[in-house]
């Protein structure tokens, strides 16, 4: 797309499996419950708290310290789009000096496929680049880390192993 003179973007979406209805009651409930908490602070066990300074941000919402009883209906909706919808464009690469791989970690013949447990300890998973996989450039390897990671998720978590 860079080659063609496109201007690209990534979409990423924190939080998958609500929808923004959704979140947006969850977040009213958050705020109403602790209307004292600190915007920043309200938002801690629902996304990784290093990424709460960048999602307000980029939500276009500068004081994070703030109290949650002061945050507006359209703060509160575009926080709501970023972690469902958050956009940003892509205006590069970096050089191949800059290219990172990894290569070695758990041998894959000694887990299972279907779950990612360890064949050797039983309620053991392995996921993305612990286990000895890598691939190309390009999100090869992150795709096998998601896709690893809810194999042995849904693994772990529903007893299937």
């Amino acid at each position: 797309m860079l080659q063609d003179n496109q201007e690209p973007w990534l979409q990423v979406t924190l939080l998958d499996t609500l929808p923004p209805a959704a979140l947006d009651r969850i977040l009213q409930g958050r705020f109403a419950a602790r209307p004292a908490k600190s915007l920043e602070f309200s938002l801690v066990g629902l996304i990784n708290k290093r990424l709460i300074p960048v999602i307000l941000k980029e939500a276009g919402v500068p004081d994070t310290k703030r109290p949650v009883a002061g945050v507006t209906t359209a703060e509160r909706q575009r926080i709501v789009n970023q972690l469902t919808n958050w956009r940003f464009g892509i205006r590069g690469t970096k050089s191949w000096s800059s290219a990172q791989v990894t290569a070695g970690g758990i041998d894959t013949g000694g887990v299972n496929p279907d779950t990612m447990e360890s064949n050797l300890v039983d309620g053991l998973y392995f996921a993305g680049e612990v286990l000895d996989i890598d691939g190309c450039c390009g999100g090869f390897n992150l795709q096998w880390a998601w896709s690893s990671g809810y194999v042995a998720g849904q693994a772990a978590g529903s007893g299937l192993a």
